[in-house]
This record gives structure tokens, C-alpha cells and sequence, in this order.
């Protein structure tokens, strides 16, 4: 399969053009190497201060219970990155939340933005229905809750869009702030 790709990839280079059926098996190689490469996981990949964030919140009372969450609607299963519980005082019943973690590292803050919110409302709403007593929440470094949060575009949104967030310093593995 390698030298069919490398064929084709000479060829373009040329600017020749290749028989149909060479054409045929160079799309069939690179199809196949294609699905071998991004074949999904049945695992789901946590974010990559998911341990920050599960730490931080273990150090503010709550108790893990569910890492993933899982939620299930129609034939979808989705799945929020922890579900906490917090055992309140006598007077009160147990608090449950769910919290997404974001990383937004890549090249594009906006892009990260737009995959975070488009995420949070899946989420928020799926849970309305299937765990209408949990609070869902976003949870943010400090840095980029500076960074981006503070900026009008994201000012914007959040003012048509509510959002729960817990900004973190991934170093300390500490909360800074919930904000409702």
C-alpha cells in the first residue's frame, strides 16, 4: 500500500496522469491506511488535565462518582469528563455536578471555543432530561479564563448562553473560582 501512495504521490507530482486502475487500487490503499489510522476508540480520551481538574475538585469535598459520565439518549451514549457528588449538611440534600474539561491548546482559541460551547450545550441539555438534579460545568484554566474568557467576543456568547465554569490552576491542582 506504501508504494501505491508513493506512486501516486510521484505521479502528482509530475503532473502525469494514472490508469483507472491504478487509480482505483492507489484509492483503495489510501482509504485503508486512512481508516487504519484514525480508527475510533471505544475508550473515551480524557482531556489533558482531566487529572488536574479531578484532583481539584477531590480537594473541594466532592466524591468522584462517575469518571466518565455516562449519558445515554436514544441510541447515543455521551460522555462528560467527571460526576461528582457532594454530601451536604443534614439540612440538605446532596449536591451532583458534571464537569467538562477543556483544554484549548490548540492554534486556534476561537476554534476551542466554538468545540467547548457546542459540547456544553449537547451536554446541558441531554442532561435537563436524563439527570435533571445535576449542574453541569466547563471547567477552565486560569490562563485562558484571562486570556479569552475576558475578551468581548466570548462576553458575547456568554451573555446569550449561560455557562457554569470552574477555573483551575492546573499547577496547584486548585479551583480559583465557580462561576454560576
Amino acid at each position: 500500500m506504501a508504494i501505491m501512495l508513493e506512486t501516486l504521490i510521484a505521479k502528482d507530482r509530475q503532473d502525469l496522469t494514472l490508469s483507472p486502475n491504478m487509480q482505483f487500487r492507489c484509492a483503495t490503499a489510501y482509504h485503508l491506511l486512512r481508516t487504519r489510522i484514525k480508527k475510533p476508540s471505544r475508550s473515551v480520551a480524557k482531556d489533558i488535565y482531566h487529572n488536574a481538574v479531578r484532583t481539584a475538585i477531590e480537594k473541594e469535598g466532592w466524591t468522584i462518582t462517575d469518571d466518565p459520565l455516562k449519558l445515554t439518549i436514544g441510541k447515543r451514549d455521551l460522555f462528560v469528563y467527571l460526576g461528582a457528588e457532594k454530601i451536604m449538611i443534614a439540612e440538605r440534600q446532596g449536591q451532583k455536578i458534571a464537569v467538562e474539561v477543556k483544554s484549548f491548546i490548540s492554534p486556534s482559541l476561537v476554534k476551542d471555543l466554538e468545540n467547548a460551547l457546542g459540547q456544553y450545550i449537547i451536554y446541558a441539555n441531554i442532561m435537563a432530561r436524563v439527570e435533571p438534579d445535576r449542574i453541569l460545568y466547563l471547567a477552565v484554566r486560569v490562563e485562558i479564563y484571562k486570556e479569552l474568557f475576558s475578551e468581548e467576543l466570548v462576553q458575547v456568547v456568554l451573555a446569550n448562553n449561560p455557562i457554569k465554569l470552574i477555573v483551575f490552576d492546573s499547577k496547584q491542582e486548585v479551583i480559583v473560582e465557580w462561576i454560576l
